[in-house]
């Protein structure tokens, strides 16, 4: 015999919506909505015998505490259908599992029998001020930068986040690891995160820059989730809706309760003198070795104002150069997600390419093989699996803009892997500045990333 599943999440379906019943909206059918209906006795009753309504808040708070109460008692089934003798623990052979690694298991077997439930739509991005979510579907970015920033706050970075999780690193502070979240090379159609809540906010704030001892263009920032509720069907998260319609009550949202520290990736430790503020003998990158190219010629120094994105210097290339650097040797942990990227202007760009990839000599690096158009993200110069190829045909002239690339480090990272920046068939001038290769942070099953700008945060 095996597992029901369709039995099991059916079973399970039912009993939540049991649960859920208990607060659902008048206009829906269920238990009408306790404020508004108490604000509605108190306005018939009027000023003259409002003494009698002494008590009533109490007895509506109470009501609301049973009925929570009850709903949780229901919910409670949920743990016990899971963990039914018979048809679960049984067919799985095994014993009393925790919750969490039961989880694992019925996980580890769906996969191995090749079952599946529905797909939940994530999506990542969406401002109050937007209709068309950003990201909504792999192979689709709308453009601009839906990210949105407070009035009081201090510097033009971005914040880049994807829906592709790793095998290392919890999707939320506190959570378990499971390294099948992200199989090794990725699968033929990478999974994207289905770990996420209703309708999450998520915060971060700078908590350490200049002033406090961190350089300028990496700052550390606290990224925050929404407080996560005592259950989802605990009454003090029965509260409207973003998004819904004016005085529309719906199933409150407990957030993830996320809470972890992340710093831009121009402060990687992996490639050094990746601003390329540093340079030898005048036009000679410092930490990059020129496989092709002449110094002076097709490669230089830039300080001229006007052609830096940040700091001091850029660096120019001209017609064809390629140059590498030898990653620094356990700088990054096997099977974590990073990104990696630069700022990119371009003068009178008629003609060529420029990929910036990782590869091995030994050839023990294998760049993952990802689904087309995975993962949604921010802006649209993203891609995914370790290589940033752009065809520089109908650039012309065109000012700084950040290209980046997520990859999922594979389970043994080879000493000789190397990033490699190859510019060939060019016209005109380019001009790279404020690279960055740093780990992305998980918060509430997103996975996060901070690029620095022009102006300090």
């Amino acid at each position: 015999m095996a597992i029901d599943y369709a039995d099991l999440f059916t079973d399970i379906g039912k009993l939540v919506k049991a649960a859920n019943d208990f607060f659902k909206p008048a206009t829906s059918g269920g238990t009408p909505d306790y404020p508004t209906l108490l604000g509605e006795i108190r306005g018939v009753f009027g000023a003259n015998v409002a003494e009698t309504l002494e008590g009533l808040e109490f007895d509506f708070n109470s009501l609301r505490s049973q009925a929570s109460n009850s709903a949780t008692g229901i919910a409670t089934r949920v743990d016990a259908r899971i963990r039914h003798k018979e048809t679960i623990l049984d067919e799985l052979k095994k014993g009393n599992l925790g919750m969490d690694d039961l989880l694992r298991e019925i996980f580890r077997d769906m996969i191995e029998k090749a079952e599946s439930i529905e797909r939940r739509q994530c999506r990542i991005g969406l401002s109050p001020n937007q209709t068309t979510p950003h990201g909504s579907d792999p192979g689709t970015s709308p453009a601009g930068d839906p990210f949105k920033t407070t009035a009081d706050s201090t510097g033009n970075g971005t914040l880049s986040a994807s829906l592709v999780l790793d095998s290392v690193t919890p999707p939320n502070p506190g959570w378990p690891v499971n390294p099948r979240y992200s199989p090794t090379n990725y699968p033929a159609a990478t999974r994207l995160s289905e770990l996420v809540t209703h309708n999450e906010r998520v915060v971060f704030t700078c908590v350490q820059d200049e002033s406090t001892g961190a350089p300028e263009g990496q700052e550390v920032f606290r990224g925050e989730t929404d407080a996560s509720g005592a259950s989802e069907f605990d009454w003090r998260s029965l509260n409207l809706k973003r998004g819904s319609p004016p005085g529309t009550l719906a199933l409150g949202n407990p957030g993830s309760g996320g809470l972890a520290t992340l710093t831009t990736v121009q402060a990687g430790l992996a490639v050094a003198n990746m601003n390329f503020e540093s340079f030898i003998n005048t036009n000679q990158p410092e930490s990059w070795v020129v496989d092709a190219g002449v110094l002076g010629t097709n490669i230089r120094a830039e300080t001229s104002t006007a052609n830096v994105h940040r700091g001091d210097a850029s660096l120019r290339l001209t017609t064809a150069a390629t140059l590498h650097q030898d990653i620094i040797p356990g700088a990054l942990v096997a099977s974590k997600r990073y990104l990696f990227g630069f700022y990119l202007k371009t003068v009178g760009a008629t003609a060529g390419s420029l990929v910036v990839n990782l590869t091995s000599p030994s050839g023990e690096f294998t760049p993952p093989v990802t689904a087309p158009g995975a993962p949604p993200r921010r802006g649209t110069n993203a891609t995914e699996g370790g290589e940033i190829d752009l065809d520089l045909t109908a650039y012309g002239t065109q000012d700084w803009v950040w290209n980046e690339c997520w990859i999922n480090m594979p389970t043994v990272v080879p000493d000789d892997l190397r990033i490699n920046i190859i510019y060939t068939g060019g016209t005109g001038d380019i001009y790279i500045d404020s690279m960055g290769f740093g780990p992305v942070v998980f918060l509430g099953g997103v996975g996060y990333a901070l690029i620095a700008g022009t102006i300090p945060f």
